[in-house]
């Protein structure tokens, strides 16, 4: 039994090894649509590059929504070291984009590292939208970034929304997210009917999103 036990572990493990890229942000996704965190554990630690740095990224995430608090900073400081020794190798807008979501989340979970991280984030941000001002995640980050601003935010989100119409390879999440964000923007404004709309939109691009329906099911 221990043996067969064994067995199954070990060809688990090669099999989120052997994902590729936009396979392994795929289960990423859909592990932190559904809460798996023993999922994100997995995929975190047995994936590579940028794939891992998002799977500790969502990592993070998870852990801070269930009140880990110690669980989201060691993955959200090995998503940071990934990135980082990502862009030393070559500047990316992918790589720096989610940096900047990397480490504005890092601070959100502990506020004082707000003096450290805050202008890393907004560097990384600024690196990204150099490299690559179309790109979507680029927009989104930008967005999540001037969440207290909801015009602002807002702004940041249609014009997501639009450049994710360009063609993708690999890397393209954040679609349905972006819809999220706009209904949480417009809630800020006042406007629930809209925020509820955009909500339902975000569940027509992605059936599973679990903050979509978490967010139609409050209001």
């Amino acid at each position: 039994m221990k043996t067969l036990l064994l067995l199954t572990s070990i060809f688990a493990s090669q099999s989120v090894l052997a994902l590729t890229t936009e396979d392994a942000i795929t289960q990423t996704d859909a592990a932190m649509n559904t809460m798996n965190m023993a999922q994100l554990q997995q995929l975190a630690s047995e994936t590579m590059d940028y794939a891992n740095a998002y799977a500790n990224y969502r990592l993070g995430v998870g852990a801070s929504l269930v009140g880990n608090g110690a669980l989201a900073k060691e993955a959200l400081t090995q998503a940071a070291s990934v990135l980082e020794t990502l862009n030393q190798q070559q500047d990316d807008a992918e790589n720096y984009a989610l940096l900047s979501a990397v480490y504005g989340m890092h601070i959100f979970v502990d506020r004082t590292t707000y003096q450290e991280l805050g202008p890393k984030s907004n560097h990384a941000l600024q690196q990204a939208e150099e490299l690559e001002p179309n790109n979507p995640r680029v927009q989104l980050v930008k967005a999540i970034a001037n969440y207290y601003k909801p015009n602002k935010s807002i702004e940041y989100i249609n014009q997501a929304l639009n450049d994710f119409e360009l063609p993708c390879e690999i890397i393209c999440w954040g679609k349905s997210e972006s819809f999220v964000w706009r209904g949480l923007a417009q809630q800020q404004k006042g406007d629930l009917t809209a925020a509820k709309q955009d909500w339902q939109q975000a569940l027509v691009v992605n059936p599973t999103n679990g903050w979509a329906k978490s967010l139609l099911q409050q209001f």
